[in-house]
């Protein structure tokens, strides 16, 4: 009998792999800037620090919702921010991605934990409630 269970359900190593990819990638960004030309790459450049805010906000969230720890989910957008060597002064900016991420992981466990309570009680109620009979 196949197993009804996502595809992606709740594996924690695959989801902190998925962030861990996702988090690089974002700091490997400004090295294809170089290609472009004119003032393209410097207006890319600026905004980049803000483009790493989306990954920051929904990887931890996503990783500790689907079983990840959320102490181990917030590390990887930050730490990718703080090691990279094109914002080497941007420690201030990482150092907020990493509290921004904390809360957003600690929010994302929250809300597996709410869930699995919930279909706790659920299954400790005998299940759905049948209508008509």
């Amino acid at each position: 009998m196949p197993s009804k269970k996502k595809r992606w359900g709740n594996r924690p190593g695959i989801w902190f792999g998925l962030l861990c990819l996702v988090s690089v990638l974002t700091q490997a960004l400004p090295l294809a800037y170089g290609a472009l030309e004119g003032d393209a790459a410097a207006l890319l450049a600026a905004l980049h620090p803000f483009v790493t805010l989306l990954p920051a906000l929904l990887g931890p969230f996503l990783a500790a919702r689907n079983g990840v720890p959320a102490l181990l989910a917030f590390f990887p957008p930050g730490l990718c921010f703080l090691l990279s060597p094109v914002y080497p002064a941007g420690a201030a900016f990482g150092g907020g991605m990493l509290l921004l991420s904390l809360a957003s992981a600690a929010a994302g466990e929250e809300l597996a934990r709410r869930k699995s309570a919930r279909e706790t009680e659920k299954a400790a109620r005998g299940g759905k409630k049948r209508r008509g009979r």
